[in-house]
């Protein structure tokens, strides 16, 4: 149950990252450090959050956060 609940902090803290500063960039490693978790939980998570379409990878390989809002340039 412990473990549950790391991974549902996780998300939310880097959901909050991306939508408070809607232009945000994050490598794998940044994002699965501020997320708090090991590498491969880490990797699952940011894939979980890729599949949901909350998050994009760029061109680059970053994560960003995934919007069609045109008021906001990413």
């Amino acid at each position: 149950m412990e473990r549950v609940t790391r991974v549902k902090e996780a998300i939310a803290r880097l959901q909050a990252v991306f939508l408070e500063v809607p232009g945000t960039r994050l490598s794998s490693a940044q994002a699965i450090m501020l997320a708090g978790l090991e590498q491969p939980m880490g990797e699952s998570v940011l894939q979980a959050l890729e599949q949901a379409e909350f998050l994009q990878r760029d061109g680059k390989g970053l994560y960003r956060w995934h919007t069609t809002d045109p008021f906001i340039s990413l």
